[in-house]
């Protein structure tokens, strides 16, 4: 077993008087430690040990300094930790400030749209700025979003490709998009799958009736009428810009609800199509 290191042992090694003070002990010691990265003969570790012995940190298996064994925090133990571990406190505390800087900057410099409205079908759609624009306009507001997810390309059941089904129920659970605006295929599979809400309760507030030939009812096998979207044809803003089949059908999330805007929406694309 490794001898233990005597408070006069490392007073030699240090070449320090019984007398010596805590300045003094650091001083001599941080002299070693210079000396010690261009003397390759230099015992760092003697030394180290010696300094550690000296300042009460126990090192391998020699006795510490009383002071270090006493209950509670005192002044040259607080001094000592900070003389030690002053650098890795200061990149903690860089780290720390970065990694919150980041959240920070996650959490709240994320644009915040005051109405979204996402388009689903088999489209380019090449002027989402023109009809953000034009939607701002509309519903008087600061910020609208006009995104779109792409289904599978000649999918005839309105499959989507793995990038728009992640895409879309990110937004299904995140609850960010105020509008669907689907094809009549992708309407149908997103019902059975529960993400769309069902607008028939919604129709008496839109002007329109049951039988009205702009509603789009589907069904599931031995259920009953489980779902209602508007049909409001291909000449609106929507169609802007887009090549490909337009998307012509709005519904809502599961958890959204018929507010103002989207309300005003509605009727501005039932307008357009008259």
């Amino acid at each position: 077993m490794e001898n233990k290191m005597t408070k006069e042992q490392a007073l030699e090694i240090l070449q320090l008087e019984p007398s010596a003070t805590t300045e003094q002990i650091k001083k001599k010691y941080e002299n070693f430690m210079r000396r010690a990265k261009f003397d390759d003969s230099f015992d760092e570790e003697l030394v180290t040990k010696a300094y550690d012995t000296l300042m009460g940190y126990q090192w391998g298996n020699f006795e510490p300094d009383p002071v270090y064994l006493e209950k509670g925090i005192n002044k040259k133990k607080i001094e000592n930790f900070f003389y030690l571990y002053k650098r890795n406190l200061v990149y903690g505390i860089a780290v720390a400030a970065i990694v919150i800087t980041v959240l920070a900057m996650i959490l709240f410099g994320k644009v915040r749209y005051d109405y979204t409205i996402v388009l689903i079908g088999s489209l380019n759609i090449r002027d989402q700025a023109v009809m953000a624009e034009y939607y701002q306009e509309l519903l008087d507001v600061d910020n609208v979003l006009v995104d779109y997810v792409l289904i599978q390309a000649d999918s005839a059941d309105g499959s989507l490709t793995e990038e728009g089904m992640n895409k879309l129920f990110g937004y299904f659970q995140s609850g960010e998009a105020d509008l669907f605006v689907v094809t009549e295929e992708t309407a149908k599979f997103l019902s059975y799958e529960g993400a769309l809400n069902d607008l028939g309760q919604y129709l008496p507030q839109l002007g329109l009736a049951e039988d009205d030939d702009r509603v789009l009812y589907w069904y599931q096998e031995d259920e009953e009428e489980i779902a209602a979207a508007i049909h409001f044809g291909s000449n609106s803003i929507f169609t802007e810009g887009i090549n490909g089949k337009a998307p012509e059908f709005v519904s809502l999330s599961e958890t959204g609800e018929l507010t103002e805007n989207t309300k005003t929406i509605i009727l501005d694309l039932l307008e357009q199509n008259r």
